[in-house]
């Protein structure tokens, strides 16, 4: 009894209750127990608010530079686009128009190339009709007399090449002899290129292959002279030959042909 009287009034256990609660009323037990937790959850969600914000913003504003680069660049893709399809547009139509010009243009040529006939045969008529062309015929050993010159095809002749290597590219060659004369009160110059020769109707050329210093002849004849030469043409076989020569006045237009036939070629 004595003993427990004397804990219950000893001084240490006295002591002991009081820091007991002393210690339990000790401001610094509160702020380390209880103000610490609350110090680091609630410095923590106010630290991260203001980066969570700019970080949003951050991504927010990318976004609208994004949106606003993208739209620009659109433009100039689309237009380059638009270009493209345009100039691909327009080197097609360029082709079909090449295309249609070229048609055009052949059937033009043939067209022309059908007309062309017509407008030979027509030529005799339209010179019938036109008062300032005379036609003059005759055949082979006749003469044919206009604005003071008297003109003979005197003779026709197949001949053979004076050398093999020199022929005519067509059949024959035929050797055709005139005689001039002025009967005219001035000079008259003519030569052997101033008559045409055809076979058949087709226009025939010179042949220059002979070896003959005579061959052809050019003119300069005083009133009252004459004079004769000859000249040879390449011709293909044929049943008609024709001697061609036109003199003009200063009104009229003279249109001269000898009409050379199988048989009168020697």
């Amino acid at each position: 009894m004595a003993n427990s009287n004397q804990t219950d009034q000893n001084p240490f256990n006295q002591n002991t209750s009081e820091q007991q609660n002393s210690q339990q009323n000790n401001p610094f037990n509160d702020s380390n127990g209880n103000n610490q937790p609350q110090q680091s959850g609630n410095g923590n969600g106010s630290s991260m608010k203001p980066w969570l914000f700019g970080c949003g913003g951050c991504l927010i504003i990318f976004i609208i530079l994004a949106v606003i680069l993208g739209a620009c660049a659109a433009g100039p893709i689309k237009d380059q686009i638009d270009n493209f399809t345009n100039n691909k547009t327009e080197e097609a139509s360029t082709e079909e128009n090449s295309t249609e010009e070229a048609s055009t243009e052949e059937e033009s040529t043939e067209e022309e190339t059908t007309e062309e006939p017509t407008t030979e045969e027509n030529s005799t008529e339209e010179d019938d009709n036109d008062s300032s062309i005379i036609n003059k015929n005759t055949s082979v050993g006749n003469s044919i007399s206009v604005i003071g010159t008297k003109v003979t095809v005197e003779k026709a002749e197949f001949v053979e090449p004076t050398s093999k290597y020199s022929k005519p590219t067509k059949d024959k060659i035929l050797k055709v002899s005139y005689k001039l004369e002025n009967i005219n009160n001035s000079s008259l110059i003519v030569g052997d290129t101033n008559f045409g020769i055809t076979a058949d109707g087709s226009r025939v050329s010179k042949f220059y292959g002979m070896d003959d210093t005579n061959d052809g002849f050019s003119f300069s004849l005083k009133p009252g002279q004459s004079d004769t030469g000859y000249a040879y043409y390449d011709v293909p076989e044929a049943d008609q030959y024709d001697v061609y020569l036109q003199l003009r006045s200063s009104d009229k237009r003279y249109k001269m042909k000898w009409e050379i036939e199988e048989n009168d070629i020697k």
